[in-house]
């Protein structure tokens, strides 16, 4: 897995994820394309797609992109859909993920600053946790999902 970001705009705050499902050596020539037109910021192993869709926060943190097969990959079945409908739901179960990290909760309310929807468990869990995640997350990660969430 690939966290990469725009060489052309280094201040962009999206990080675009490529996991290479067919080379684990990273030796696919479209990933090395990828690589010279982005900064690879951080290379991560996550096991297969399925593990690493376990450990994300948000249902639409997802879709993966093969690189041998030329196809997104939706391993929940419900990642696109909640893309194509700005719906915001955890992966699981939402006290689990804030618990696991209570940042989670500040990029919930960052999506739903971008005007995405979230549903009535996720909005309610976000709610019910914010005071844990204020006295649980490091202040300068919350200055940065502020941040996020304010453009800057």
């Amino acid at each position: 897995l690939f966290i990469i970001k725009d060489k052309k705009d280094r201040k962009m705050n999206k990080d675009y994820e490529l996991y290479d499902e067919n080379n684990p050596e990273h030796s696919n020539p479209e990933l090395y394309e990828v690589m010279e037109t982005h900064e690879v910021l951080n290379v991560v192993t996550v096991g297969t797609i399925e593990e690493d869709m376990k450990k994300r926060d948000f249902v639409n943190s997802c879709i993966y992109y093969s690189l041998k097969n030329e196809q997104l990959i939706d391993p929940s079945g419900e990642a696109l859909k909640d893309c194509l409908e700005n719906r915001l739901r955890f992966v699981g179960n939402p006290k689990d993920r804030i618990k696991e990290d209570s940042a989670r909760v500040f990029r919930g309310y960052k999506f739903i600053s971008r005007g995405w929807k979230a549903d009535p468990k996720t909005l309610r869990s976000l709610r019910e946790n914010f005071e844990y995640a204020v006295k649980n997350t490091n202040a300068t990660r919350i200055m940065k999902e502020f941040e996020k969430i304010a453009g800057l």
